[in-house]
C-alpha cells in the first residue's frame, strides 16, 4: 500500500513539477541525546539557556506513533532556562513557572540515578515532573514525560 501512496505521490509531482521540498519528512529533526548529564550540578549548570522545541512524541500501543512539529501545529515554543525559574515562550504569549532538578525519588529510601525537572506553579502548586535527559555537550535536551500510552515526549535544541 505505501508503494501505491508513494508512486502516487510522485506522479502528482511530475504533473504539477514539485520540487524534493514539497515532500514531507517522514521523520522530524531531532537532537539526539547521546550522552546524558547524571550529575545535579551539571543538570542545573547546562540548562541555563533558552531552548527551542523540536518535536513531541507520542507513542501509542497498537497504533505506533505520532510526532508533532511546529510545521503540524503552528505552534512554536522556547523553554527559557534562569537560575530559579522557566519561562515557556509559546508564539506570542510567556507563562513562568518554578523548576527544580531532583533524582527519581529523591526524598525516599529508593533513589534512583535518573534526573527529573519537576515544575512549580508561582504559588507552589506542582506542575509535573519529567525525566529529564541533558546531553554532556549541553546541546540537546528531552523531557520524557510519556508512560504506557499517556504524555508525550519533547525534544529541544539549545539555540544560545
Amino acid at each position: 500500500m505505501n508503494r501505491i501512496a508513494l508512486l502516487f505521490f510522485g506522479l502528482i509531482c511530475i504533473v504539477t513539477s514539485c520540487n524534493q521540498d514539497d515532500i514531507p519528512d517522514p521523520s522530524p529533526e531531532k537532537c539526539i541525546v547521546d550522552k546524558k548529564v547524571l550529575s545535579k550540578e551539571v543538570a542545573n549548570a547546562l540548562i541555563i539557556s533558552k531552548w527551542e522545541w523540536l518535536s513531541t512524541s507520542y507513542h501509542r500501543r497498537g497504533s505506533g506513533s505520532t510526532v508533532e512539529t511546529n510545521q503540524t501545529t503552528g505552534r512554536s515554543f522556547i523553554f527559557e532556562f534562569t537560575e530559579d525559574n522557566l519561562l515557556i515562550h509559546e508564539n506570542d504569549a510567556v507563562s513562568e513557572r518554578l523548576y527544580e532538578i531532583r533524582f527519581w525519588g529523591e526524598g525516599t529510601n529508593t533513589v534512583d540515578e535518573v534526573l527529573v525537572l519537576r515544575t512549580f506553579k508561582i504559588t507552589g502548586e506542582s506542575q509535573g515532573q519529567s525525566l529529564l535527559f541533558l546531553n554532556v555537550s549541553g546541546n540537546c535536551l528531552t523531557l520524557v514525560n510519556s508512560y504506557n500510552d499517556a504524555g508525550g515526549d519533547l525534544n529541544f535544541v539549545r539555540v544560545d
